[in-house]
């Protein structure tokens, strides 16, 4: 089952970047209703479906807004 994340992106580069959880959403459309500014983003998840240990820019990670 696919989802969709909606975050906010604060500071930092990659690797290190912080961002805040704005919520999670069971469409796209309901995560880019989330988006408020420009530094929200919105991204798909499987649910139960563990990611890498290693580092890497979230998949499919998209800044609606900007």
């Amino acid at each position: 089952m696919k989802l969709w994340i909606c975050g906010k992106y604060r500071s930092g580069e990659f690797p290190n970047v912080v961002w805040d959880f704005q919520g999670i959403f069971l469409t796209k459309k309901k995560a880019l209703n989330a988006c408020r500014e420009k530094n929200d983003f919105i991204a798909p998840v499987v649910l139960n479906k563990e990611l890498p240990q290693e580092e890497e820019i979230m998949p499919g990670v998209e800044y609606p807004l900007i």
